[in-house]
């Protein structure tokens, strides 16, 4: 969120119905959800993923 108009900021993209921060906080829960509630998992997961 941001209130400075000369620096506007996307917090969501609606594509056909399918919200993309909703998609992703699915497969963010998925990702901790599968390991046992270890966040841990995620943010390496996030890494790996921002490396390539």
């Amino acid at each position: 969120y941001t209130k400075n108009p000369d620096k506007p900021l996307i917090r969501d993209l609606i594509i056909e119905g399918l919200s993309l921060a909703r998609t992703q906080k699915e497969e963010f829960a998925s990702v901790i959800e599968t390991n046992n509630g270890d966040v841990t998992k995620l943010f390496l997961t996030l890494k790996e993923f921002a490396a390539k």
